[in-house]
Protein backbone atom coordinates (compact mmCIF):
# COMPACT_ATOMS: atom_id res chain seq x y z
CA UNK A 1 0.00 0.00 0.00
CA UNK A 2 1.40 3.36 -0.99
CA UNK A 3 1.22 6.57 1.01
CA UNK A 4 -1.31 7.86 -1.52
CA UNK A 5 -3.45 4.76 -0.94
CA UNK A 6 -3.31 5.30 2.83
CA UNK A 7 -4.30 8.95 2.37
CA UNK A 8 -7.22 8.03 0.12
CA UNK A 9 -8.54 5.40 2.55
CA UNK A 10 -8.14 7.75 5.52
CA UNK A 11 -10.92 9.97 4.13
CA UNK A 12 -13.48 7.19 4.68
CA UNK A 13 -14.61 6.95 8.31
CA UNK A 14 -16.56 3.90 9.50
CA UNK A 15 -20.03 4.83 10.74
CA UNK A 16 -21.66 1.37 11.01
CA UNK A 17 -21.07 -2.33 10.53
CA UNK A 18 -22.93 -3.90 7.62
CA UNK A 19 -21.40 -7.33 8.19
CA UNK A 20 -18.52 -7.17 10.65
CA UNK A 21 -17.80 -10.90 10.31
CA UNK A 22 -17.08 -10.45 6.61
CA UNK A 23 -15.48 -7.02 7.16
CA UNK A 24 -18.07 -4.98 5.30
CA UNK A 25 -18.68 -1.48 6.65
CA UNK A 26 -20.73 1.62 5.95
CA UNK A 27 -18.30 4.53 5.67
CA UNK A 28 -18.63 8.27 5.15
CA UNK A 29 -16.32 10.40 3.04
CA UNK A 30 -15.16 13.26 5.26
CA UNK A 31 -14.67 15.44 2.18
CA UNK A 32 -18.25 15.48 0.87
CA UNK A 33 -20.27 13.64 3.53
CA UNK A 34 -21.46 10.93 1.11
CA UNK A 35 -21.84 7.33 2.22
CA UNK A 36 -20.05 4.35 0.68
CA UNK A 37 -19.40 0.67 1.40
CA UNK A 38 -15.94 -0.46 2.44
CA UNK A 39 -15.02 -4.11 1.99
CA UNK A 40 -11.89 -5.94 3.11
CA UNK A 41 -11.62 -9.12 1.06
CA UNK A 42 -9.32 -12.10 1.50
CA UNK A 43 -10.77 -14.08 -1.42
CA UNK A 44 -10.99 -11.99 -4.57
CA UNK A 45 -9.90 -11.56 -8.15
CA UNK A 46 -8.00 -8.33 -8.63
CA UNK A 47 -8.51 -8.32 -12.41
CA UNK A 48 -12.31 -8.24 -11.94
CA UNK A 49 -12.21 -5.22 -9.65
CA UNK A 50 -9.74 -3.39 -11.88
CA UNK A 51 -12.04 -4.01 -14.85
CA UNK A 52 -15.12 -2.79 -12.95
CA UNK A 53 -13.21 0.26 -11.76
CA UNK A 54 -12.52 1.22 -15.38
CA UNK A 55 -15.71 -0.20 -16.93
CA UNK A 56 -18.70 -0.04 -14.55
CA UNK A 57 -21.54 -2.51 -15.12
CA UNK A 58 -25.00 -0.98 -14.97
CA UNK A 59 -27.06 -1.90 -11.88
CA UNK A 60 -24.08 -3.11 -9.89
CA UNK A 61 -22.20 -1.07 -7.24
CA UNK A 62 -19.79 1.45 -8.76
CA UNK A 63 -16.20 0.79 -7.64
CA UNK A 64 -14.35 3.96 -6.59
CA UNK A 65 -11.17 2.72 -4.91
CA UNK A 66 -9.27 -0.57 -5.08
CA UNK A 67 -6.23 -1.10 -2.84
CA UNK A 68 -4.34 -4.38 -2.46
CA UNK A 69 -2.44 -4.77 0.79
CA UNK A 70 -0.73 -7.86 2.20
CA UNK A 71 -3.04 -10.45 0.67
CA UNK A 72 -6.19 -8.40 1.18
CA UNK A 73 -8.21 -6.23 -1.16
CA UNK A 74 -9.76 -3.07 0.21
CA UNK A 75 -12.55 -1.60 -1.92
CA UNK A 76 -14.68 1.50 -1.64
CA UNK A 77 -17.97 0.92 -3.43
CA UNK A 78 -21.23 2.70 -4.06
CA UNK A 79 -23.71 2.41 -1.21
CA UNK A 80 -26.98 1.05 -2.57
CA UNK A 81 -30.03 1.55 -0.32
CA UNK A 82 -32.91 -0.91 -0.26
CA UNK A 83 -33.68 -4.46 0.82
CA UNK A 84 -32.14 -7.66 -0.42
CA UNK A 85 -34.43 -10.11 -2.15
CA UNK A 86 -33.92 -12.43 0.81
CA UNK A 87 -35.24 -9.73 3.17
CA UNK A 88 -38.19 -8.99 0.87
CA UNK A 89 -39.15 -12.67 0.72
CA UNK A 90 -39.06 -12.86 4.52
CA UNK A 91 -41.93 -10.34 4.56
CA UNK A 92 -44.07 -12.20 2.03
CA UNK A 93 -44.19 -13.52 -1.54
CA UNK A 94 -43.60 -11.51 -4.67
CA UNK A 95 -46.42 -10.59 -6.98
CA UNK A 96 -46.39 -11.93 -10.53
CA UNK A 97 -45.13 -8.58 -11.87
CA UNK A 98 -42.34 -8.34 -9.30
CA UNK A 99 -41.10 -11.87 -10.01
CA UNK A 100 -40.99 -11.21 -13.76
CA UNK A 101 -39.30 -7.80 -13.38
CA UNK A 102 -36.62 -9.13 -11.03
CA UNK A 103 -35.86 -12.13 -13.23
CA UNK A 104 -35.53 -10.04 -16.40
CA UNK A 105 -33.42 -7.39 -14.64
CA UNK A 106 -31.09 -10.02 -13.21
CA UNK A 107 -30.60 -11.64 -16.62
CA UNK A 108 -29.78 -8.23 -18.12
CA UNK A 109 -27.11 -7.65 -15.46
CA UNK A 110 -25.56 -11.08 -15.99
CA UNK A 111 -25.55 -10.51 -19.76
CA UNK A 112 -23.39 -7.40 -19.27
CA UNK A 113 -20.82 -9.42 -17.32
CA UNK A 114 -20.79 -12.17 -19.92
CA UNK A 115 -20.23 -9.59 -22.69
CA UNK A 116 -17.02 -8.32 -21.08
CA UNK A 117 -13.66 -9.24 -22.59
CA UNK A 118 -12.92 -11.75 -21.22
CA UNK A 119 -16.37 -12.65 -19.87
CA UNK A 120 -16.80 -12.24 -16.11
CA UNK A 121 -18.49 -15.07 -14.25
CA UNK A 122 -20.34 -14.01 -11.09
CA UNK A 123 -20.45 -17.48 -9.43
CA UNK A 124 -22.69 -16.42 -6.51
CA UNK A 125 -26.16 -15.47 -7.74
CA UNK A 126 -28.66 -15.82 -4.89
CA UNK A 127 -31.44 -13.76 -3.21
CA UNK A 128 -29.15 -12.28 -0.53
CA UNK A 129 -26.93 -10.78 -3.25
CA UNK A 130 -29.81 -9.12 -5.10
CA UNK A 131 -31.08 -5.75 -3.90
CA UNK A 132 -34.19 -3.79 -4.82
CA UNK A 133 -33.81 -0.05 -4.29
CA UNK A 134 -36.62 2.12 -2.86
CA UNK A 135 -37.51 3.20 -6.43
CA UNK A 136 -37.73 -0.43 -7.60
CA UNK A 137 -34.40 -0.86 -9.43
CA UNK A 138 -32.89 -4.36 -9.20
CA UNK A 139 -29.16 -4.46 -8.40
CA UNK A 140 -26.64 -7.30 -8.10
CA UNK A 141 -24.52 -6.13 -5.17
CA UNK A 142 -21.94 -8.78 -4.22
CA UNK A 143 -19.16 -9.36 -6.76
CA UNK A 144 -16.62 -10.91 -4.40
CA UNK A 145 -16.78 -14.35 -6.01
CA UNK A 146 -16.56 -13.07 -9.60
CA UNK A 147 -13.69 -14.14 -11.87
CA UNK A 148 -12.71 -13.74 -15.53
CA UNK A 149 -13.44 -16.73 -17.71
CA UNK A 150 -10.25 -18.56 -18.64
CA UNK A 151 -10.78 -20.74 -21.69
CA UNK A 152 -7.61 -22.75 -20.92
CA UNK A 153 -8.45 -23.52 -17.29
CA UNK A 154 -9.43 -27.09 -16.41
CA UNK A 155 -10.69 -26.28 -12.90
CA UNK A 156 -11.10 -23.33 -10.52
CA UNK A 157 -8.10 -22.55 -8.32
CA UNK A 158 -10.39 -21.25 -5.53
CA UNK A 159 -13.62 -23.14 -4.83
CA UNK A 160 -16.35 -20.68 -3.95
CA UNK A 161 -20.11 -20.44 -4.18
CA UNK A 162 -23.32 -21.11 -2.27
CA UNK A 163 -24.85 -24.57 -1.84
CA UNK A 164 -28.10 -24.86 -3.77
CA UNK A 165 -26.98 -22.38 -6.42
CA UNK A 166 -23.37 -23.36 -7.20
CA UNK A 167 -22.62 -25.34 -10.36
CA UNK A 168 -20.58 -28.60 -10.22
CA UNK A 169 -17.43 -26.81 -11.43
CA UNK A 170 -17.52 -24.66 -8.29
CA UNK A 171 -16.94 -27.85 -6.29
CA UNK A 172 -13.82 -28.69 -8.28
CA UNK A 173 -15.38 -30.58 -11.21
CA UNK A 174 -14.08 -28.24 -13.91
CA UNK A 175 -13.53 -24.52 -14.52
CA UNK A 176 -16.14 -21.78 -14.12
CA UNK A 177 -17.51 -20.22 -17.31
CA UNK A 178 -20.50 -18.15 -18.36
CA UNK A 179 -22.45 -21.41 -18.11
CA UNK A 180 -21.86 -21.31 -14.34
CA UNK A 181 -24.12 -18.28 -13.96
CA UNK A 182 -26.66 -19.74 -16.39
CA UNK A 183 -26.63 -22.89 -14.25
CA UNK A 184 -27.52 -20.81 -11.19
CA UNK A 185 -30.49 -19.28 -13.02
CA UNK A 186 -31.59 -22.72 -14.26
CA UNK A 187 -31.33 -24.07 -10.71
CA UNK A 188 -33.63 -21.30 -9.52
CA UNK A 189 -36.18 -22.14 -12.23
CA UNK A 190 -35.82 -25.92 -11.86
CA UNK A 191 -36.29 -25.84 -8.08
CA UNK A 192 -39.26 -23.52 -8.49
CA UNK A 193 -40.89 -25.88 -11.01
CA UNK A 194 -40.54 -28.83 -8.63
CA UNK A 195 -42.25 -26.77 -5.93
CA UNK A 196 -45.01 -25.76 -8.33
CA UNK A 197 -45.65 -29.43 -9.16
CA UNK A 198 -45.96 -30.22 -5.43
CA UNK A 199 -48.42 -27.39 -4.80
CA UNK A 200 -51.36 -28.87 -2.83
CA UNK A 201 -54.12 -27.67 -5.18
CA UNK A 202 -53.75 -28.07 -8.97
CA UNK A 203 -49.95 -28.42 -8.75
CA UNK A 204 -49.66 -30.78 -11.73
CA UNK A 205 -51.81 -28.50 -13.86
CA UNK A 206 -49.87 -25.37 -12.82
CA UNK A 207 -46.64 -27.20 -13.69
CA UNK A 208 -47.90 -28.07 -17.18
CA UNK A 209 -49.15 -24.53 -17.81
CA UNK A 210 -45.84 -22.86 -16.89
CA UNK A 211 -43.77 -25.49 -18.69
CA UNK A 212 -45.73 -25.40 -21.93
CA UNK A 213 -46.46 -21.66 -22.03
CA UNK A 214 -43.04 -20.34 -21.01
CA UNK A 215 -40.31 -22.99 -20.77
CA UNK A 216 -40.84 -25.07 -23.89
CA UNK A 217 -39.17 -24.25 -27.21
CA UNK A 218 -42.23 -25.49 -29.05
CA UNK A 219 -44.98 -22.86 -29.01
CA UNK A 220 -48.41 -24.38 -28.50
CA UNK A 221 -51.48 -22.64 -29.83
CA UNK A 222 -54.45 -22.11 -27.55
CA UNK A 223 -56.47 -25.02 -28.94
CA UNK A 224 -53.60 -27.48 -28.39
CA UNK A 225 -53.03 -26.18 -24.86
CA UNK A 226 -56.66 -26.59 -23.91
CA UNK A 227 -56.65 -30.13 -25.30
CA UNK A 228 -53.40 -31.13 -23.57
CA UNK A 229 -54.43 -29.62 -20.23
CA UNK A 230 -58.01 -30.93 -20.43
CA UNK A 231 -59.38 -27.57 -19.40
CA UNK A 232 -62.11 -25.29 -20.68
CA UNK A 233 -61.21 -21.94 -22.18
CA UNK A 234 -63.26 -20.13 -19.50
CA UNK A 235 -61.00 -21.60 -16.77
CA UNK A 236 -57.70 -21.55 -18.61
CA UNK A 237 -56.78 -17.92 -18.07
CA UNK A 238 -57.62 -18.05 -14.36
CA UNK A 239 -55.46 -21.13 -13.99
CA UNK A 240 -52.66 -19.51 -15.99
CA UNK A 241 -52.68 -16.47 -13.69
CA UNK A 242 -52.61 -18.73 -10.64
CA UNK A 243 -49.79 -20.84 -12.11
CA UNK A 244 -47.62 -17.78 -12.73
CA UNK A 245 -48.30 -16.55 -9.20
CA UNK A 246 -47.28 -19.87 -7.64
CA UNK A 247 -44.21 -20.07 -9.87
CA UNK A 248 -43.21 -16.52 -8.90
CA UNK A 249 -43.47 -17.38 -5.22
CA UNK A 250 -41.49 -20.58 -5.61
CA UNK A 251 -38.85 -19.03 -7.87
CA UNK A 252 -37.64 -16.64 -5.21
CA UNK A 253 -37.32 -18.97 -2.27
CA UNK A 254 -40.68 -19.65 -0.64
CA UNK A 255 -41.17 -23.35 -0.04
CA UNK A 256 -44.41 -25.21 -0.68
CA UNK A 257 -45.22 -25.78 3.03
CA UNK A 258 -45.12 -22.03 3.56
CA UNK A 259 -47.77 -21.58 0.88
CA UNK A 260 -50.38 -23.40 2.93
CA UNK A 261 -51.51 -20.10 4.44
CA UNK A 262 -52.49 -18.85 1.00
CA UNK A 263 -54.88 -21.75 0.51
CA UNK A 264 -57.04 -20.44 3.34
CA UNK A 265 -57.37 -17.16 1.45
CA UNK A 266 -58.78 -18.71 -1.72
CA UNK A 267 -62.24 -17.46 -2.62
CA UNK A 268 -65.01 -19.53 -4.13
CA UNK A 269 -63.55 -19.16 -7.62
CA UNK A 270 -60.21 -20.61 -6.47
CA UNK A 271 -58.31 -17.43 -7.39
CA UNK A 272 -55.04 -16.97 -5.54
CA UNK A 273 -54.75 -13.50 -3.96
CA UNK A 274 -52.05 -11.28 -5.42
CA UNK A 275 -50.35 -10.06 -2.27
CA UNK A 276 -48.13 -7.00 -2.38
CA UNK A 277 -44.79 -7.14 -0.61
Amino acid sequence: MTIQDELTLSYYKTVADINATHEIFLVQDTRDGKFYVKKILTVYNLDVFKHLLAHPVRNTPAIYTVVEDDGRLITIEEYIPGDTLEEILAKGPLTEGQAIDITISLCQIIEQFHNCTPPIVNRDIKPSNIKVTPDGVVKLVDLNAAKPYNVDATRDTVLIGTQGYAAPEQYGFGASSVLTDIYAMIELVDNAMLQVKEFPDNGDQYFEIVAKCYLNRFKYNETDLLDILHIERSRFYDRKKEAIMVFGIALWGSEIPKLQTFLSQLDETDNLPLLAV
